[in-house]
Parts: C-alpha cells; sequence; structure tokens
C-alpha cells in the first residue's frame, strides 16, 4: 500500500491551505472515493499515485482557487463537482500524454440547449413562429421538430444562433 505524502501533492497542498488536519483527512477520504467513483478502473493506489504527485498538487490548486476566503464546505462542495472531462487533463499529466477529449455529439448539446430556453415563453413563440408549427400539419410543436430524425445538427445550430439573436436584442431594449 502506498504512503500519503503529507508534504506535497494534493494532501500537503490542501494542509497548507487548511491547518485542521482533520478537514484535510476527511477532504483525502472524499476526493479519494470521487476519483474511484469515477474511475473505477483505477486502483487505490493508482488514485494516491495520482493525488502524491505534481497533478495531485494542481488538482489541490484548482479546487482551492476562488475567493481568498474559500472554506471546508466550498472545497467539499468542488470535490463532489469533479468529472472526467476536468479531471482528464490532470491524469494526462501525471502519465505525460495528450489528453484525451471525449467526442462531443453537437446535435445532443443544441437539442439540450434549445430544449432549456424553450422554458421561456417567449423563445416558445419565436420558435413556432419561425418553424411554423401554426399552420404546419407536420411540425405541429417546436417538440415535434427537435425529436425529428431529419433535424440536423445544422439546423439546431441555426435556430439556436436566431435564439441567442433574439435573446440579446431583447435584453438590449
Amino acid at each position: 500500500m502506498i504512503e500519503i505524502n503529507k508534504d506535497f501533492g494534493y494532501y500537503g497542498t490542501m494542509h497548507n491551505w487548511f491547518d485542521d488536519e482533520q478537514h484535510v483527512d476527511s477532504i483525502w477520504d472524499v476526493t479519494v472515493k470521487r476519483l474511484q467513483q469515477l474511475y473505477p478502473d483505477k486502483s487505490e493506489e493508482d488514485i494516491i499515485e495520482f493525488l502524491n504527485c505534481s497533478a495531485g498538487r494542481h488538482l489541490a490548486e484548482e479546487i482551492i482557487d476562488g475567493p481568498a476566503s474559500i472554506t471546508y464546505a466550498i472545497a467539499m462542495m468542488k470535490i463532489a463537482l469533479l468529472n472526467k472531462i476536468k479531471l482528464g487533463r490532470w491524469w494526462a499529466f501525471h502519465y505525460n500524454i495528450i489528453p484525451v477529449l471525449p467526442a462531443i455529439d453537437k446535435k445532443t448539446l443544441y437539442i439540450s440547449a434549445i430544449k432549456n430556453e424553450m422554458r421561456k415563453k417567449y423563445v416558445r413563440e419565436l420558435m413556432i413562429d419561425v418553424i411554423g408549427c401554426n399552420n404546419d400539419d407536420v411540425w405541429q410543436t417546436p417538440e415535434m421538430w427537435l425529436k425529428a430524425d431529419d433535424t440536423n445538427a445544422k439546423d439546431l445550430e441555426i435556430m439556436w444562433g436566431y435564439i441567442q439573436e433574439k435573446l440579446s436584442k431583447r435584453g438590449k431594449k
């Protein structure tokens, strides 16, 4: 079993910030558990080795970066919000490789963003007008248009741009 490097790496950086050893131990435990959730293929030894090195130090600095009065509770919340995208670059740094970015499905991103904006009545009415839902037998609702197989990423990108343009003009009034 690898020992925790209490002078350097993740633990040491956290200890420099939070002088309370009990807080640092809790932060360490929660971080190890979070990394095990995100990387079930990594052993606990791999995770500790990662946290003991400079990549762990950088991760700790990222967590404590922010307002000068960052608290234990805020640090714990930031740890809970860690995800593979944020951690990917530190794993790559640790193994001295180029990070592999996950493939992004633009269609799914645009659909999600548009659905989120459609909660606003103004945006929904814009879409109904642009798609022509009022007098169209095919696209009776914006949701039907969003779910259609032939609505491609380019169509969605155009709609997203149109919505953003209208919202920015509306905000300037």
